[in-house]
């Protein structure tokens, strides 16, 4: 469930998947609804859009808690930040459900130091939990939220906020913790 779950967050994210009505609800999407929506800062311009969305289950760089230094930036790596709460018992059951399982996804920048650097990080942040939002609409359900069998039923818990973490000439600046409760169909 885990491997499921965090592809499908990562390409969500990533504009790869499209909602119950064939619309991309990707972060760089919901960074053009701010915009557009008169959500930026007086004065303040376009974050800088997402330029890739990685994950630790297919990314070796990620997987290792590094990024490519050749990469491209910003970006998001996205993974799991810790255990859930598992059914123990399914040899009566067809399915096995998860709860609290959580989900990091990290705010990668070259662009340190600086105020543009650090407000594209929380606008950027803004649009991941637009995306993740839309995601987890009821009518998202049967589509992009199922992968092999694993289902995203809900989220449960959301938690925005710095991080700091050096990666080379790079930097972790800020993320998003979500934790969701997973279906296992064929446990």
């Amino acid at each position: 469930m885990i491997l499921e779950a965090t592809r499908i967050l990562a390409d969500w994210l990533g504009g790869q998947l499209n909602d119950y009505a064939g619309a991309p609800q990707g972060v760089n999407v919901q960074l053009a609804w701010l915009r557009d929506n008169g959500l930026l800062d007086a004065g303040d311009p376009m974050p800088e859009l997402v330029k890739a969305v990685v994950d630790v289950t297919r990314d070796n760089w990620a997987a290792r808690g590094e990024v490519d230094p050749n990469g491209q930036f910003p970006c998001l790596v996205v993974g799991p930040d810790g255990p859930g709460d598992w059914e123990a018992q399914t040899r009566t059951r067809v399915k096995r459900d998860a709860e609290h399982v959580p989900f990091a996804v990290r705010y990668v920048t070259k662009n340190l130091n600086t105020a543009k650097g650090e407000a594209d990080c929380w606008y950027t942040l803004r649009g991941v939990v637009r995306s993740l939002e839309e995601l987890l609409r009821y009518e998202n359900e049967g589509g992009p939220r199922t992968r092999n069998q694993t289902v995203i039923l809900s989220g449960t818990a959301l938690r925005v906020g710095p991080a700091y973490m050096q990666l080379g000439d790079a930097a972790v600046t800020g993320g998003v913790v979500l934790e969701l409760k997973l279906r296992d169909g064929k446990p």
